[in-house]
Order: C-alpha cells, then structure tokens, then sequence
C-alpha cells in the first residue's frame, strides 16, 4: 500500500489510511493534539510526484481526529538527496538543518501532531520536530504509517 501511495499516483491510498490510522487515535493521547501537521517534500519532489504523500495521510487523521492540518507552516528549505540506500548517520547529516518555519504564528502554543509515512531511522522527523519546537510554547508528538523491521 505505501509503495502504491509513494510511487505509484495513489494519493487516495493515503487518505484511506490516515482515516484508519485517525480511528484507532481517537481514544488516545493523540486526540489531544491542536493542530495536524504533515512532513513537506522539497518542491522540487513535489513537482516530480505531484503530491506529498504525508498530505493525504495528515487528511484522513484530520478527519477522524477532527483536527485541523497545516500544510504551508513548515518548509523543506533544500532539497536532499533520497534516504533509501543511508546509514542511520548518513541520513541524520541528510536532513541537518532541513526544515523551517514559515509561519511561527501557526504554531506557537500549539501540540503538533507530525506526520510521516514511514520511519526508518527518525532523521527525519527528528529534524523537523526539532525545527517546530524553536517555536515558543510548542509541544510535537509523531505518528507515522510503517517503520520497517530489522533484518
């Protein structure tokens, strides 16, 4: 489903499973979250995809959650090359100092709920949470679709 969602034009995949996803949060800390924001692509992977994947994912929770989500108020500033074939420390250098805040004012005092559709090693999501708690009074929790199983 998810290499469906990510490579092959399949964006509804991602609603239908963020709305799964959202229906078993509803019950648990997460439902406490005041604002639902999806890791962005770096336009330029944007423009080669089409979509963000993490976008419809971040949509089918809002749903469930009936949370808002805020697509434009963290920015991917550069693009960086795919995390497939790296180490865990090849893939934090990666993403160091990858994300910024477009719009503080979205998010100040605000529990924010990131969302991503698979974690491999959390450089990632770290540098992004890393980059929304900079913003006053914020606090960040995760959630993402897969995390791939160690061989």
């Amino acid at each position: 489903m998810l290499h469906h969602l990510k490579y092959k034009n399949r964006p509804d995949v991602g609603s239908l499973v963020g709305r799964q996803f959202g229906k078993e949060l509803i019950n648990t800390p997460y439902h406490q979250v005041d604002l639902i924001v999806p890791v962005p692509l770096h336009t330029s992977r944007y423009k080669t995809r089409g979509y963000n994947q993490s976008d419809f994912i971040a949509e089918g929770l809002a749903l469930e959650l009936k949370k808002p989500v805020s697509t434009d108020s963290v920015m991917r500033i550069r693009a960086n090359e795919t995390q497939t074939h790296k180490g865990k420390y090849q893939r934090w250098l990666n993403v160091k100092e990858l994300f910024h805040i477009a719009k503080p004012e979205v998010l100040v005092g605000k529990h924010i709920l990131l969302v991503d559709d698979v974690v491999t090693t959390g450089s990632t999501l770290e540098a992004c949470a890393a980059a929304v708690l900079q913003v006053p009074e914020t606090k960040v929790s995760v959630v993402t679709l897969a995390c791939p199983l160690p061989i």
